[in-house]
């Protein structure tokens, strides 16, 4: 795997966001860099510990309240991606095209993905894969320049897998991996394929099944540990663990936890830095923009991007998402005293808060091969952050991969300490060139290192 970007001001960018990250601005003149996008908030499958999957089994059941999670679920317009995409596509190293939806369900998904890899963004899917797909929709698929699709298969028999994927049909989902794989021999493209498979005690033993059954059709197997609160439902290997246990209906009960994914609370949380207020976001199918991925509920949305009207940056830059900054810095700021958010009370740990920043390894390799030594007042930057996360040279990285362990997925440090040299030179060197990227429009105003 590798990113594509090209453009200096793509890198330039991504050096001006950790700089804010590391000294905890408030308002901010960089984009993310990394960014998901859901094609669709709706799904075919209720999946019984998927947000989406619960309002679908509240609403079969006609429940009182069927959508304790999103109200109003949509299909993403072209016209609101085009919008993100002018704004945002010279910046983007990666959009993964999944959230809490089925992206296949989206007739205009392969023409999302070609424009994205026009603009040298690598692009990811998963999928649940449990609906027809015409030979002509693969071809699409395929065509479309497409990176990696990951389809989650909980299963090997549909005993086990309909335990989770609750009104699937493994031998479609099998069908269609079988014609994706065919379909990428014949035509001779380079797509991964992956099947990723949540690994329960009720299909723990099918794992062996699954591997063969990958290796024969030369696709991808990644056995993956899921959110388990049902104690009957961690595998062996887990056995020790003591999971957070909350019934179904507590999930959705406001004192209890403010999202869906039952992780402890961090009740006293240090000062520290968010990699989702400066690197990465959220873009929903109807416009709302998530504060963060695991962040389920509409009420905590931080702005809706209207084509024409509202950009990303107005939202970027909101009073929501600066008050949100403002907090986790420890900073007080006039005018948003009194304003809550989600990540005011945030339920999460710093797992959560850098989750992609394993994939920053692709930015700093990607820049050495695009631009070497060739940009020396840029390369410097890189070759600083390459020796703050990874310990190492960025010419020795690129050549020999990661050398930290792979659960370290941070981004440097909370410490004020350890940045400090990457910090000062960006801002000697790199804070006032007339190449840093600028909000502009409605945000031109708050565009400062807080």
């Amino acid at each position: 795997m590798q990113f594509y970007k090209k453009n200096r001001t793509a890198f330039l960018n991504y050096v001006r966001a950790k700089y804010e990250m590391y000294t905890r601005a408030v308002d901010v003149q960089s984009y993310p860099y990394f960014m998901g996008i859901d094609p669709s908030d709706i799904c075919q499958l209720r999946c019984t510990t998927c947000p989406t999957g619960i309002d679908n089994s509240r609403k079969k059941n006609h429940a009182a309240d069927s959508t304790p999670f999103r109200a109003k679920r949509a299909i993403l317009a072209p016209e609101l991606f085009a919008a993100l995409l002018d704004e945002m596509g010279e910046y983007l190293f990666w959009i993964n095209f999944y959230n809490y939806g089925e992206p296949l369900l989206n007739k205009d998904l392969p023409a999302f993905i070609r424009k994205a890899r026009d603009r040298d963004i690598y692009t990811d899917i998963h999928t649940n894969l449990s609906l027809p797909l015409s030979d002509e929709r693969i071809d699409a698929i395929l065509d479309s320049g497409l990176d990696h699709l990951s389809a989650s298969v909980d299963g090997f028999t549909q005993e086990t897998y309909q335990i989770h994927r609750v009104g699937g049909n493994l031998a479609l989902v099998k069908k269609n991996l079988e014609r994706l794989a065919a379909a990428r021999a014949r035509k001779g493209a380079a797509m991964d394929i992956t099947y990723a498979m949540l690994v329960f005690s009720f299909n723990e033993h099918e794992k062996p099944a699954v591997e063969a059954y990958c290796r024969d059709l030369g696709i991808n197997f990644d056995p993956r540990d899921a959110f388990i609160d049902d104690p009957s439902w961690l595998p062996s290997y887990r056995a020790h663990e003591k999971p957070v246990q909350l019934k179904t209906e507590a999930r959705i009960r406001e004192d209890v936890h403010e999202s869906f994914w039952p992780l402890p609370r961090v009740e006293a949380r240090a000062h520290s830095s968010c990699a989702w207020h400066y690197g990465y976001s959220v873009l929903t199918a109807g416009g709302p923009i998530a504060p963060c991925c695991p962040v389920t509920k509409d009420k905590h949305d931080i702005g809706t991007l209207i084509p024409g009207e509202v950009r990303f940056a107005d939202i970027w830059n909101g009073k929501l998402m600066r008050k949100s900054r403002a907090d986790f810095a420890g900073k007080r700021v006039a005018g948003l005293e009194g304003i809550e958010t989600v990540c005011t009370r945030c339920p999460y740990d710093k797992t959560i808060h850098h989750l992609y920043s394993v994939r920053d390894i692709l930015v700093l390799t990607q820049f050495h091969r695009q631009f070497g030594t060739a940009d020396p007042e840029l390369a410097s930057a890189f070759e600083l952050l390459s020796t703050l996360r990874y310990g190492t040279s960025l010419e020795s990285l690129a050549r020999d991969g990661d050398p930290s362990p792979r659960d370290n997925l941070f981004v440097g440090t909370e410490s004020h300490d350890e940045p400090a040299a990457f910090v000062a030179y960006f801002a000697d060197h790199l804070l006032t060139t007339a190449a840093v990227p600028q909000m502009t429009g409605a945000s031109a105003a708050l565009g400062r290192a807080g």
